[in-house]
């Protein structure tokens, strides 16, 4: 079980900083228009 846990260690010393970071996620403002009965989504990315 040691060389388990070694090469687990191992990975997370690899593994980039930002994985580590904890950001919330903001959903942008979606812009829209109804014509009728449709509807346009104008910031859809």
């Amino acid at each position: 079980m040691d060389k388990y846990e070694d090469l687990l260690e191992r990975a997370i010393d690899q593994l980039p900083p930002e994985v580590f970071e904890h950001k919330r996620f903001k959903i942008p403002k979606a812009y829209s228009d109804i014509q009728g009965n449709r509807t346009f989504i104008k910031n859809f990315k």
